[in-house]
Formats: structure tokens, C-alpha cells, sequence
């Protein structure tokens, strides 16, 4: 989608592994990392979101696909059996297996929704606000994860906000680009399963999965389009807890 765009990607990436024994196996990994780009990329042949396409050091940033931290770990044990006889057959062998991921927000563009530096360009690149002392304040709620009051964009979105002052006509905001960071997110999934051997033919196998078992509510992104009235909202939220189990029977 374009040919000029640069990128660097530098990180530490940390593992620690238990290969199985005893019964149980794990493999734990922690990543702090930053990416930078000049562009990112839409979805395939979509806008693009640079506001000069004339000046790429204006575009700068960390990339919106960046998670500073990510840490993931992962368990499968096997249960060995509890007791004697038919409590011990029927305590042995049954599989747990956890996975619990922790990554860090996302960068976020803050967008004007017209074309305020009249470049003529809106259709391909994407015009950004100024922004005042206003926007170091950042609560991080649900009803305003960033100060809208921080931004000060085109005098149409103003009036459509019914803000004070408005970004003058034929200037490029100076926001910087993907300048806000998003919610970060915490998972943990989980599998129990168990195969039974009646005969060499008959055999069963049972398995229940865990997703979001938790059910932790990841918020979602904050609306960072200037002109829409939940500005600085988290309006959505991620995959609540899902459930399954199935039962086979082989034969």
C-alpha cells in the first residue's frame, strides 16, 4: 500500500520452559518490545493514516499493532490418581491445561473527521487535532479514558461538539500520531479433558473447554473520532465467558 513507509522493531524476549515430567509440563514468556513506523497500514488496499504524506518524520510513532509488554504462560498436567482401586481409576489421567496471556494497550490515532489542512488529500490520509495542556490528564475509565477536552480539532467538528475553539483552517494538526494508548487485556483459557479405554476398540474421550473463564471484561478501544459524541468512551468490550464440552466415543 505504499512503498515509502520505514519500520524498526527492537525487543527482549524471555522464555522459561519445563519440558514434561513428573506429570506436567509448562512454558512461561515475557516480551518488552517497542515498534516504531512511519505509516500503518489499513486494512488491505483501505486509507492509509498518515496526515503528511510529504513529511514522514511528522509521522513517527510507535506502530498500532505495538504491545509494549506481553506475557504468556501455558501448563499441562496429568493427574496421577488419588487413592486405590476404582477411586484410583477413575482420579488418573485426567488432563488440565491453562493458558493465561497479559498484554498491554495498543497506540490509537485521534482523527478530525473533515479535511481541516485542506490538502485536498482526506480520501487517502487522515488529519489529526491540536492539542493542549488539557490532554495529559488521562483517567482511564469507561466514560473517558482520555480528556477530549485535550483536543481541539476542525471548527465544523467545534460546532458539532459545541467546543471552544476550533484548529484553523489549512494547518496540520499537531497531535502525533497513534499518540493515545489503549486498554490492555488479561485472559485465561482452560481445558480439562480425560480419555477412558474400555477395550482395545471402545474408547472415550471427554473434554471441556474454558474461554475467558474469569470472565474478565477487556475493554475494547476508546472512540478517537472527533467528531462522534462519545469521544474518549470505551463503548464495547471483548469475548465474555464461553463454555463447551463434548463427549466421543470411539469405536
Amino acid at each position: 500500500t505504499d512503498d515509502g513507509g520505514t519500520s524498526s522493531y527492537n525487543g527482549l524476549l524471555l522464555k522459561l520452559e519445563h519440558r514434561f515430567s513428573s506429570h506436567f509440563s509448562f512454558l512461561t514468556n515475557y516480551t518488552w518490545s517497542h515498534c516504531i513506523s512511519t505509516v500503518d497500514f489499513g486494512n488491505e488496499l483501505a486509507n492509509l493514516y498518515y496526515q503528511q504524506p510529504n513529511n514522514r518524520n511528522a509521522e513517527k510513532a510507535s506502530c498500532n499493532f505495538d504491545r509494549r509488554y506481553i506475557f504468556n504462560t501455558s501448563l499441562v498436567a496429568e493427574t496421577g490418581g488419588f487413592g486405590n482401586g476404582f477411586v484410583k481409576q477413575l482420579t488418573m489421567g485426567w488432563q488440565i491445561s491453562p493458558i493465561i496471556s497479559i498484554y498491554s494497550g495498543q497506540p490509537i490515532n485521534v482523527t478530525d473527521s473533515t479535511d481541516v489542512s485542506l490538502d485536498g488529500e482526506s480520501t487517502y490520509t487522515v488529519d489529526r487535532p491540536n492539542v493542549n495542556s488539557a490532554a495529559s490528564s488521562y483517567p482511564h475509565t469507561t466514560n473517558q479514558w482520555f480528556n477530549p477536552a485535550g483536543f481541539v480539532g476542525s471548527c465544523a467538528v467545534a460546532a458539532w461538539l459545541n467546543a471552544p475553539g476550533c484548529q484553523t483552517p489549512g494547518t496540520f494538526g499537531n497531535s502525533g500520531h497513534d499518540v493515545i494508548i489503549g486498554p490492555g487485556s488479561i485472559n485465561w483459557d482452560m481445558s480439562v479433558s480425560r480419555k477412558f479405554k474400555f477395550t482395545e476398540r471402545w474408547k472415550m474421550e471427554f473434554r471441556s473447554e474454558f474461554f475467558n473463564i474469569m470472565n474478565h471484561a477487556n475493554w475494547s478501544n476508546p472512540t478517537t473520532a472527533m467528531n462522534s459524541t462519545t469521544l474518549g468512551q470505551v463503548t464495547g468490550f471483548g469475548q465474555p465467558r464461553l463454555i463447551q464440552m463434548g463427549l466421543k466415543l470411539y469405536f
